[in-house]
């Protein structure tokens, strides 16, 4: 092929298109149709989030009629004049002919994809949308109208009329866009529906659409677009006539085509895999956790979700393509063995039943109806199969959907936990030794098994100890302890500053056995100038009142107050009551991390202060010094942490507070286990939070408005005001 042959075919069709006042009148209709159907008939000032997503998932539809109508007069028209008679006595090939058109109706799609642009700049006004996931949707675009162009010259080249063209094109570019459907999918046997879903636009799209760049992805559209393009060529051949020798090599072009399109075909369900997350937070990145459970699936699983889209509040109305962006790339990444379906209770009462036995619950909820409120039951879970287990998520929390999905996915697949060793000797003797909580909540993550170390042996497997009360050990259990430290273990102390009740301090000998592991508590209980406002008893004659008064003894502990290590990093406040502070005892060889400090108006009280009257409450600090409440010591592969109150997760003091107030505490020991047992990978993913993209939240009914208007008026005016210049100077 001729390089300068494609360019003068190109450059006649470009003159004779716009020098047609039809195209930009065609042209203003598809950015007032964009326009229209994002922001009035679409839901982005209702979920007002900065996303256009919505925009990426209408604009294939309209470039499936687009495209078709644009390309329907390629050939169509011209063999119906007699034009292409005339261009085939130019020393001019097919293959030559066809590029030429293909650049000038690929053009005109691209300019229509530019009257768009003003959309995502009005969101951009509006907030802070994430560039990646807009420049890939584009890229996305940009090759899904490269295929259909093709698709719509194919169909000009196989008729003489352009309505059949047409609808030849739009049918092809459709069935192309709907073929992963369910509906069609559930026609087909079992390994043929992921060869058919292969073949469809839409997951080679939607992936970039949410801003996930995939070779195959590319491949996908590369291979569609010339496997039309030689087909136009070929078709053109057959409608002039040629020689035996043409109809040979014909054959052969043909089927080399057809097998260069299966080899993508074959690489696309192979372990071809080479992705790119182009989000500005890589939200669609999973943690290094998420990739070795599905690296590592044996057999196929199968994630049915049960989701009453149809029902949905409108905080929740992302929640399904959140859903499937998630599974989407699990998918992916599992090289074919999971598979996942998202079903609607609401539209089906069978469905309902299915959620109900799976242990997922409807919710009643608020749901807007017009200019009213409905309420409607609401299911959002999910159910994962796995050979013969099935195990349940009642209620998706969007913001640890990838946290909850990949626990629950560990358990269903049977894999193997840490073991972490919770410490139980004084279980019976001390009241805030009540851990049910945080024992419930380490099990999410590991396998717990209680043991009293003055009786029992420490197993050698165990990847983590947890010593809730040291004061209670006796000397083989320290002894114990000690041994397994220097082969490498990891041990978390915790101890108290007495209690609400006034229970006593650390001794001598238990400060004197924590020396040995990297530090000692020092004497005292600490008061804080930071700390929390508890309702206190007092009793007024024959009524028990209860009276607000800040307890300088529960230490309230900010970010500010926390180290900037994985361990504590992304926690909200932290409360420790009736703690102790530290001393780090140095050694050669080990290291120390501070992961919760004081204020800096901390200090310490030799007599325990009790919760029981305002009189027995001691007045916050004035002055003071910052002291350690919760310290790491790391020492070879071997380490220890030492958190100052016992206290800080325990239900006995918990049970009447705040329940709020307990959730960053166990996060905090969750990770400190985490850190210890797996270097951290499912800190990475509990933390693992989206950026939030909120519209400006001031704004107005009249911005609104005037958003709106320009949003959908901009382009077509402008367009069409370039067409009228256009028309104006043309040559009469």
């Amino acid at each position: 092929m001729r390089a300068r042959n494609i360019f003068a075919v190109a450059r006649r069709e470009r003159i004779a298109l716009f020098r047609n006042p039809a195209s930009f009148i065609f042209l203003g209709a598809f950015a007032f149709l964009c326009g229209i159907f994002f922001f009035y008939l679409g839901e982005f000032f209702l979920v007002r989030q900065a996303t256009c997503r919505s925009l990426f998932e209408l604009l294939p539809f309209f470039l499936s009629v687009f495209t078709a109508a644009a390309a329907m007069r390629a050939f169509a028209e011209e063999e119906r004049a007699g034009v292409l008679d005339h261009l085939r006595t130019l020393p001019l090939t097919e293959p030559e002919l066809v590029a030429g058109k293909f650049l000038t109706i690929f053009l005109l799609a691209l300019t229509a994809l530019g009257t768009t642009l003003p959309i995502p700049a009005i969101v951009l006004s509006l907030g802070r949308p994430d560039p990646g996931e807009i420049l890939a949707g584009y890229l996305g675009l940009i090759l899904l109208a490269s295929a259909m162009t093709a698709i719509g010259l194919w169909a000009s080249s196989r008729t003489s009329s352009q309505v059949t063209a047409f609808i030849l094109a739009a049918v092809v570019n459709f069935l192309l866009l709907m073929l992963d459907a369910e509906g069609l999918l559930r026609w087909f046997p079992g390994k043929a529906k992921e060869a058919v879903r292969l073949l469809a636009f839409s997951p080679h799209y939607e992936a970039l659409s949410r801003g996930v760049l995939d070779l195959s992805d590319l491949l996908y559209f590369a291979g569609v677009t010339l496997f039309f393009l030689v087909l136009t060529g070929l078709s053109l051949r057959a409608r002039r006539g040629h020689s035996r020798e043409e109809s040979e090599f014909d054959r052969t072009a043909f089927g080399a085509l057809v097998f260069v399109n299966l080899l993508l075909v074959v690489l696309l369900t192979r372990s071809f895999f080479l992705r790119a997350d182009l989000t500005s937070d890589r939200r669609f990145t999973p943690a290094a956790v998420t990739r070795s459970v599905l690296r590592n699936l044996e057999d196929p699983v199968l994630v049915r979700v049960f989701l009453s889209e149809s029902n949905l509040p409108s905080e929740m109305r992302n929640l399904p393509r959140d859903i499937r962006d998630l599974l989407g790339e699990f998918a992916a990444r599992s090289r074919g063995k999971l598979h996942f379906t998202l079903l609607d209770p609401a539209s089906d009462p069978e469905v309902a039943g299915e959620a109900e036995r799976a242990g997922i619950p409807s919710v009643p909820t608020g749901v807007a109806r017009g200019e009213r409120m409905e309420v409607a039951n609401v299911y959002a879970g999910m159910e994962i199969i796995f050979r013969s287990t099935k195990k349940s998520i009642p209620r998706i929390d969007p913001s640890r959907l990838e946290y909850d999905l990949v626990q629950t996915l560990r358990k269903a697949i049977g894999e193997n936990l840490p073991l972490v060793v919770l410490e139980s000797s004084g279980k019976d003797h001390s009241p805030f030794n009540d851990l049910d909580t945080l024992r419930r909540f380490l099990e999410m993550e590991n396998t717990i098994r209680s043991l009293s170390l003055n009786s029992e042996t420490l197993p050698t497997e165990a990847a983590a100890v947890l010593v809730p009360e040291p004061t209670r050990l006796d000397t083989g259990a320290w002894r114990q302890l000690s041994a397994y430290r220097s082969r490498g273990g990891k041990i978390v102390f915790f101890t108290d500053g007495g209690g609400p009740i006034g229970q006593p301090l650390p001794d001598q000998k238990t400060r004197k056995e924590l020396a040995v592991f990297g530090a000692s508590p020092e004497t005292g209980t600490v008061l804080d100038a930071s700390c929390e406002i508890l309702q206190v008893p007092h009793q007024r004659g024959n009524f028990r009142i209860f009276i607000p008064m800040e307890v300088p003894a529960f230490v309230r502990v900010p970010p500010e107050q926390l180290a900037d290590h994985p361990i504590t990093r992304g926690l909200e406040v932290l409360r420790f009551p009736w703690t102790v502070s530290y001393r780090k005892v140095p050694k050669p060889g080990r290291t120390f991390t501070v992961l919760a400090r004081s204020s800096p108006r901390a200090e310490l009280s030799f007599l325990p202060p009790a919760v029981t009257s305002p009189a027995s409450i001691p007045d916050p600090p004035r002055k003071g010094r910052a002291r350690t409440l919760a310290l790491l010591a790391e020492e070879g592969t071997g380490a220890a942490a030492f958190v100052g109150s016992a206290w800080s997760v325990s239900d006995a003091l918990f049970r009447g507070a705040d329940p709020s107030w307990m959730v960053p505490n166990l996060l905090f020991i969750a990770n400190l286990v985490d850190h210890f047992t797996t270097g951290g990978k499912m800190t990475a993913l509990r933390t693992k939070i989206p950026t939030e993209r909120a519209l400006d939240a001031s704004l107005t009914e009249g911005r609104i408005a005037f958003y709106k208007l320009l949003g959908t008026l901009f382009s077509p005016l402008l367009v069409l005001l370039l067409g009228g210049l256009v028309y104006a100077r043309r040559p009469r």
